[in-house]
């Protein structure tokens, strides 16, 4: 349960940095597009 506590509260720290700056945002995209490239080229 503490576990669980611990990475809810990490990810509404997470979401305030995220609502703070816009460079999160971006940072998700770019680490979004890169997973996408290396599944694809995995894949196919």
């Amino acid at each position: 349960m503490a576990r669980l506590t611990m990475g809810n509260t990490f990810m509404d720290q997470m979401r305030q940095d995220l609502k703070k700056s816009s460079w999160g945002i971006t940072i998700i995209l770019v680490v979004l597009l890169i997973a996408l490239t290396i599944l694809v080229n995995i894949l196919f």
